[in-house]
């Protein structure tokens, strides 16, 4: 088996693992995460918010009790690192940056 085969099989077997955050707002979980093939998820409570492809990030707003939240995913260095910021009610919940 060769390096290349090895690192596909590395990659396909992390898929979801490699970018993951989660903080509590509200007294809601809420996990963050993005996997090697560009997929965006948002879950909330452990229900399925947001689930979308993107190469460039992507801001997503939602609700969470009366606050207003917003997740913006950033990327730096080519898509080699991947962060997110956390807006609740528009000031700055938690940041990568």
């Amino acid at each position: 088996m060769d390096i290349l085969a090895i690192l596909v099989i590395i990659l396909l077997g992390t898929s979801g693992f490699l970018f993951k955050r989660r903080v509590i707002i509200n007294g809601t979980e809420v996990i963050i995460k993005n996997n090697p093939f560009g997929i965006e998820t948002i879950l909330i409570d452990g229900t399925e918010e947001v689930s979308k492809f993107s190469v460039t990030g992507g801001v997503y707003n939602f609700t969470i009790g009366e606050s207003k939240v917003e997740v913006d995913y950033f990327y730096r260095l080519g898509g080699l690192a991947i962060g997110v910021t956390i807006r609740k009610d528009g000031e700055v919940y938690y940041s990568d940056k």
